[in-house]
């Protein structure tokens, strides 16, 4: 059991979604069971989505019908099948509208309802305080959506029931206890977890159980203590940077095939950012990589160039370039040397072995820390050499570009939106209008200055004193009219240029797990930017615990990369 972070814990345990209401529906003059109907509707609803097109998410929903409802259907394509789901999406556009036209004392009725249930389900009592709860829903049953080449994509994701789910209470009163036995959930108490409560989602189809826990919420103080004990570590791994080199460089040469291989592995997180990688049943997830689970084939050589080419996490193809040292390069050929593509490059190890390798150096760290620590230090590079700007949409665009530079050294990439070319294509028209309104607005500020002008001339040489700063004040607002339209121009233009470079890079999932809040906060306080600017409201609260830091904090973390 993990050391204690709490002496008491106490909750109402999780809360059930309401069920499926079936509608009625019939297929082939049958009325169709009340589970079959639920597992055509997702389809149904779905209709206009690239899910229901692939091969893999047809196949598994077929079988799926069959394994849980007992349904039998040959394909997607029957003519009666596509009839009976054109009906249901019809019918579901229906329920949105009338969602979507519910008078404000319906939606307000709603609001109070939902916020009840929030007070009892979404808090905690821990040590006497309250505390939030990360989601006390159980997820509903319903097919399993993901993204990339899953083979799981449409299996069936079975009914949580209260014998599922295990709950986590400390110190609590006897009448807690049985009554959270009384419903059948199980009962543990372990104050050194971070979860309030945990449940498996079986699925049909030969693959493994979903896990999920429900942990304290992100603004709770034993996440922000989880999360700062994170960036320490991260910090403490960079203040050993130049060991840790040492230690990788003397792994590469060793004679000894296995620390050969955990420390080749170290090297390709260190010199490319990408993930670990971890070990999967291909039957059951898509075939992805991380640096201890490429493939001989996922890499290839000009020199001492490597070249990576694999899918990444969801399935985002990865394709880089990078130069390595003469000995890492020689130690790569030589284990990529005369073997089959389909082979693990790194067959000696696995994702543990990388992380006691990384131990070795500070105990402390693991993989993600190390990952951690890169992208915290890349950041605070690419803010020292940015530009800043003057206001502080010019210091928010210069902390969004650093922020990108981190995504693209930890490989965060993400497939192109659907809807980018829309999206690009209205935000270009509405730069072209605001450069005509700004040609315009041009002209009309050069004629009434030329006007203004003349009449304080007249007040100027008649003595009018109160008239010619009246005059001045007007030229003055009206020269910054000039000004502001300029401004919104360049904000927009600097918005446009921005979603173009970002399109392919998720920025949040470095500001929200790799990169220190301490450096943002600091960086923010330095350059005189509000955090608001940078962070969302939720991120705000989640790293509030870092807003006293001082405003030269961030500089802490430059010098430790080494140009490449």
């Amino acid at each position: 059991m993990a050391k204690a972070r709490y002496k008491s814990l106490v909750h109402e345990g999780p809360l059930f979604p309401e069920k499926y209401a079936a509608k009625g529906f019939s297929f082939d003059g049958k009325k169709l069971t009340d589970q079959a109907e639920e597992m055509i509707w997702h389809w149904a609803i779905r209709r206009d989505t690239d899910y229901v097109k692939l091969d893999v998410a047809k196949k598994n929903f077929i079988a799926s019908l069959k394994s849980v409802a007992g349904f039998e259907l040959a394909s997607t394509d029957d003519p009666k099948f596509k009839k009976l789901v054109d009906e249901m999406f019809v019918e579901n556009e229906k329920i949105k509208e009338t969602k979507k036209n519910k008078t404000k004392a319906q939606k307000d009725a709603e609001k109070v309802k939902r916020e009840e249930l929030k007070e009892k389900y979404g808090f905690a009592t821990v040590d006497g305080k309250k505390v939030p709860i990360n989601g006390f829903m159980i997820e509903a049953a319903g097919p399993l959506i993901s993204r990339g080449n899953d083979p799981r994509l449409f299996t069936w994701k079975r009914t949580t029931e209260a014998g599922d789910v295990t709950v986590n209470l400390v110190a609590a009163p006897k009448e807690v206890v049985a009554a959270m036995k009384a419903k059948g959930f199980k009962v543990v108490s372990d104050p050194g977890v971070l979860w309030v409560f945990k449940y498996d989602i079986e699925i049909t189809g030969k693959h493994p159980a979903l896990r999920k826990k429900v942990n304290f919420g992100a603004a709770s103080e034993i996440a922000q203590g989880q999360d700062k004990s994170k960036h320490e570590k991260a910090l403490k791994l960079l203040k050993k940077w130049d060991a840790m080199q040492k230690h990788i460089e003397a792994g590469c040469k060793s004679g000894d095939e296995f620390e050969r291989q955990r420390a080749l592995v170290t090297y390709l997180i260190q010199k490319t950012g990408i993930r670990v990688g971890n070990d999967r049943d291909l039957d059951s997830y898509a075939d992805t990589a991380g640096a201890s689970t490429l493939k001989v084939g996922d890499v290839d050589f000009k020199g001492d160039v490597l070249q990576l080419h694999f899918l990444g996490k969801d399935s985002v193809p990865y394709f880089n370039e990078v130069e390595l040292d003469p000995w890492a390069a020689k130690a790569l050929k030589d284990l990529a040397r005369n073997r089959c593509a389909t082979e693990q490059l790194f067959d000696k190890v696995k994702s543990f072995d990388v992380g006691n390798f990384i131990k070795e150096v500070c105990p402390e760290a693991s993989p993600k820390t190390f990952r951690s620590a890169i992208g915290t230090a890349a950041l605070c590079e690419a803010l020292a050499a940015s530009k800043i700007g003057v206001n502080d949409e010019q210091k928010k665009a210069a902390f969004v570009r650093a922020n990108l530079h981190v995504g693209k050294v930890l490989n965060h990439q993400k497939n192109i939106g659907k809807n980018y070319g829309d999206q690009a294509k209205k935000m270009n028209e509405a730069v072209a209008a605001s450069k005509q309104k700004l040609i315009d607005l041009g002209e009309d500020v050069s004629e009434k200055e030329v006007e203004l002008k003349k009449k304080l001339a007249l007040a100027e040489k008649n003595g009018m004193k109160d008239a010619a700063a009246n005059l001045r004040e007007r030229i003055k607002k009206n020269n910054e009219r000039l000004v502001k339209a300029t401004m919104r121009v360049e904000a927009l233009e600097t918005k446009k240029d921005l979603k173009e470079a970002t399109k392919q890079t998720a920025l949040g999932t470095s500001l929200n797990s790799y990169c220190s809040p301490l450096v943002v906060y600091s960086w923010c306080k330095d350059v005189g930017v509000p955090t608001n600017k940078i962070y969302t409201k939720s991120q705000t609260v989640k790293f509030d615990w870092a807003a006293t830091v001082s405003k030269d904090y961030w500089k802490s973390y430059l010098g430790y990369l080494k140009a490449e």
